[in-house]
């Protein structure tokens, strides 16, 4: 699995808006995969996600 740390800087936008726009860019950053957020922080100025992408594996048969 690999991880990403996403940081947006924000101002006066509400905390569904903050949370939209981190899961877009995750979207974006993860090629549409599938992800597990793992972090999610929020402060005054910025805020951050982190995110596993979870990898599919095929399983191989012997």
């Amino acid at each position: 699995m690999r991880r990403i740390k996403i940081k947006l800087p924000f101002s006066f936008e509400s905390l569904l808006k903050r949370r939209f726009e981190l899961m877009e860019m995750a979207k974006i950053l993860t090629n549409d995969k599938k992800f597990i957020v793992i972090e999610e922080k929020h402060f005054d100025r910025m805020s951050y996600i982190v995110v596993f992408i979870v990898e599919e594996f095929k399983r191989i048969e012997a």
